[in-house]
């Protein structure tokens, strides 16, 4: 069970609008958000997050890759759902390690290539396609048996506007390559075991029985990505 000291400093990577952060500072933790804000400076959103009790010093604007903290800030670092939109995942994993203290946490969850279902369209294996002719085809005959998000619109409108996101703001890798890029900075633990067990705690004893893991561990890589635990390789200078 991963464990940081109770007045330990966090930061959510990709907060949003910083509903994350609010709630760990309702609890009394030290919690601070970072976000590109790709989508434009939205009021509604600003409004939100002060109505949580963010501000601008709690959420901050991640411009150029560069994390507005200063060296060995943090005890732990999360982020959910936001690697895949990384284009310089490098970048970002060395400015993670910077603002972590030696020996700080990253802990993330993000879908992979693997995914059978891109999570933000709704579509089956739409990411697969190279963009083009067939990849459109795709999509409209995946909407026509009732897949995808409603949100993105209705007609041609809801092909231009997810699929222009998906070529813009999303970028998927394989879990290969995901770990070479961030191994160099953190030794990682890939626990998509323990996801699943706390995700479905009924069937946390057949994830013990012999040769479950294996078949659970893919299970989860096709339908959510992957879990991560990382330790920030940094060491106290």
């Amino acid at each position: 069970m991963l464990q940081f000291a109770p007045r330990g400093k966090s930061l959510d990577f990709g907060c949003g609008a910083g509903a994350l952060v609010a709630a760990a500072r309702a609890r009394g933790l030290d919690a601070y958000g970072a976000e590109t804000f790709y989508g434009g400076d939205r009021s509604e959103d600003a409004d939100l997050a002060r109505s949580w009790g963010c501000d601008a010093n709690t959420l901050r604007e991640i411009k150029n890759g560069i994390l507005d903290f200063p060296d060995n800030f943090f005890d732990i670092v999360v982020h959910n759902q936001v690697f895949e939109h990384v284009q310089n995942l490098e970048l970002a994993a060395a400015e993670i390690q910077r603002v972590l203290k030696p020996g700080g946490m990253m802990v993330g969850i993000f879908p992979i290539l693997g995914v059978v279902k891109e999570v933000h369209l709704g579509l089956p294996c739409v990411h697969w396609f190279k963009p083009g002719p067939a990849r459109l085809a795709w999509a409209k005959a995946m909407r026509r048996v009732g897949f995808g998000f409603d949100f993105w619109g209705e007609g041609d409108v809801w092909f231009e506007r997810s699929l222009k996101f998906l070529d813009e703001h999303v970028c998927f890798r394989t879990r290969k390559q995901t770990a070479a890029i961030i191994e160099p900075f953190f030794d990682v633990k890939w626990t998509e075991i323990d996801w699943l067990a706390f995700r479905v705690p009924k069937y946390k004893a057949a994830l013990a029985v012999p040769g479950a893991s294996f078949f659970a561990r893919r299970f989860a890589r096709m339908v959510a990505g992957v879990v991560i635990e990382a330790r920030s390789r940094k060491t106290a200078e």
